[in-house]
């Protein structure tokens, strides 16, 4: 209360404050129908954001099955995975290979003669050349800095390392860093430094071998083939093999059916939970007499009956066992519940028998691939539900304008808080004014009443 203090009962004995919150509250009635309506605005505004993050999501699960990727994943099962190991892509096609890995690719590798240490000086000079780098040793250098010196030198592709074999023994080992008989470690120069290291002898050949550079050798399907390294991803198209050692194996490429199963399951639970909550907001209990926040609400029941036809819709072009969702085994639960609640019910082991007989046919049904005639359903489904979730689409519309109506109640609460405000520094006053006017007569009764008592005495009436 603004302005005004109690002067509760000084005169009159009443609760003066208590009066005039009694006043006041009956004004109050209007505020409180505001903020009932405001109440429910708010409670259909968030319904529909609940409903809008919820189609997104289903949204995102039907462009999975519109997608070519989805379809395209591809599984690869070898038996005999000590013998290697394989990666698919969605470019892989359907096959089975028989491979025989005869040997494995290896780098090069040499070493040069024992050293004491090393750290004691070779008191070599010249110019040497590891394939094709230059490389300049002076006397000054010990097997320590000459393994610096060449690993500083990158395009030498090499790795030079200090190995101890024992207490007085120590080598420089160079190792190809690419395997293959193309990446065979090269040596030229002053031949005085690489014999004085022990890497050539007295002919000018290579010393001491550690490891040869050799090429990968398999056989697929009975054709012989080499290559370079022991990953080879240029064999199959968009398959990559890791050989791991000699041996056979048998790999087995196929459609990646449980990537498409998985990504139908997903989309049928976001439906499940879309369709849960539009009946949720439309329901009425006759019972308990309670109601949905959005029980009537037109463009809620509009999205509800839009995506129950996209369940059964019939798309041309594509054959007629399977251009339904309800022939693939994604169909409307069963029994009057089931009907009425619009939720979807998966038969997997159907949907992958479909898989098996009509793949492509299947594919054009979700729309992951072109069919003239018609579009698929999940194409339109998800173009659909990007219309009605979009950052200008309906929905958005919608909730700005309960938003906006939000708003507007909320000035009209603070407008008729205003004026409350005022009510009750009216009837404030209007009380204080009572009480000082009570007041001032008790003063004048007092007064007569003393008045008269003094005249009593004085002329000697008697009471």
């Amino acid at each position: 209360m603004a302005g005004s203090f109690g002067i509760d009962g000084l005169a009159s004995g009443l609760d003066t404050t208590q009066l005039v919150k009694a006043l006041v509250d009956v004004e109050r009635q209007p505020v409180r129908q505001l903020e009932a309506r405001k109440s429910k605005l708010q409670a259909q505004n968030d319904a529909w954001r609940e409903i809008n993050s919820r189609l997104y999501s289903l949204r995102e699960a039907a462009l999975a099955l519109q997608s070519v990727f989805t379809f395209r994943g591809r599984s690869a099962t070898v038996t005999g995975e000590n013998v290697l190991t394989v990666s698919a892509g969605a470019g892989t096609q359907k096959g089975v290979f028989n491979i025989e890995v005869l040997q494995l690719a290896q780098a090069h590798s040499i070493s040069s003669d024992p050293q004491t240490t090393a750290d004691d000086l070779l008191g070599l000079a010249g110019t040497i050349y590891i394939n094709g780098e230059e490389i300049k040793v002076t006397a000054g250098d010990t097997l320590e800095s000459i393994t610096r010196k060449i690993n500083l030198h990158a395009a030498a592709e090499v790795d030079a390392t200090i190995v101890r074999v024992d207490e007085e023994d120590y080598r420089l080992v160079l190792t190809a860093k690419e395997t293959g008989l193309a990446n065979r470690i090269t040596l030229e120069g002053d031949e005085g430094v690489l014999a004085g290291l022990g890497f050539l002898d007295g002919e000018g050949e290579i010393k001491n071998q550690l490891q040869a550079a050799q090429d990968a050798f398999l056989k697929l399907n009975g054709l012989t083939i080499s290559r370079s390294t022991n990953t080879i991803d240029d064999l199959i198209n968009d398959v990559t093999l890791e050989l791991k050692k000699e041996g056979t194996a048998t790999l087995t490429l196929d459609v990646d059916i449980e990537k498409v199963v998985k990504a139908v399951e997903k989309f049928v639970s976001e439906y499940n939970g879309v369709m849960n909550l539009i009946q949720k907001n439309l329901a009425y209990d006759a019972s308990t007499k309670e109601a949905g926040i959005l029980l009537g609400d037109s463009a809620l029941i509009r999205i509800q009956s839009q995506l129950r036809g996209f369940i059964s819709q019939v798309v041309e072009g594509v054959d007629p066992e399977v251009n339904q969702l309800g022939l693939v085994g994604i169909q409307t639960a069963s029994g009057v519940e089931g009907a009425k609640s619009g939720r979807l019910e998966f038969d997997a082991a159907k949907f992958r028998e479909k898989l098996e007989t009509h793949f492509t046919e299947v594919t054009k049904l979700f729309g992951a691939e072109a069919v003239p005639e018609g579009e698929g359903v999940f194409s339109a489904l998800s173009e659909t539900l990007f219309e009605w979730t979009r950052p200008t689409g309906f929905i958005k519309v919608k909730t700005d304008s309960l938003g906006a109506r939000i708003e507007d109640v909320d000035e009209r609460i603070e407008a008729l808080e205003r004026r409350l405000e005022q009510r009750e520094e009216y009837y404030m006053q209007k009380f204080i004014a009572l009480e000082v006017m009570l007041s001032q007569m008790q003063t004048q009764s007092s007064w007569l009443s003393a008045q008269v008592s003094s005249l009593s005495s004085q002329w000697g009436f008697k009471k």
